[in-house]
């Protein structure tokens, strides 16, 4: 009995192995990571960092998705909303911590509060002011 795996096998093991060295996986389903900047633009930011300042200080801060040290708490956006865990670190400690973390839906209850606006792409043909002269290659 040969121990060789089905060819058919071959590209579901290398997904799942490359799936295992990512550190901070986004949720199931329709969803991707969520960057910094993504959250920023919800809705409910607003919101969101101003419970954060009232709860704890108004020091600078960092603002952090898909932390590496907790990658069973990721950020996602899954069909267009904002979920998961984010991280406010502080450059000081702020009573006795430094970093703190708030589950996005528990601050901003409403779906419409954690919607991603839509972006309106635009493309624009290129145009070429003179042909490309190749003679002297």
């Amino acid at each position: 009995m040969s121990s060789a795996l089905p060819p058919f096998l071959v590209p579901l093991l290398l997904v799942l192995s490359l799936s295992l060295l990512a550190p901070v996986a986004a949720l199931p389903g329709l969803c991707t990571s969520m960057s910094p900047d993504q959250l920023q633009s919800i809705p409910g930011w607003m919101t969101l960092q101003n419970a954060v300042e009232t709860a704890y200080s108004t020091d600078p801060y960092k603002v952090i998705t898909n932390d590496r040290e907790y990658p069973n708490k990721p950020a996602s956006i899954c069909s267009g909303v904002a979920q998961g865990w984010v991280w406010f670190e502080y450059h000081a400690r702020v009573q006795g911590h430094y970093k703190w973390s708030f589950k996005i839906e528990d601050l901003l209850l409403s779906v419409a509060e954690r919607t991603l606006p839509d972006v309106a792409r635009v493309s624009y043909p290129a145009k070429l002011r003179r042909e490309a002269d190749f003679t002297d290659l």
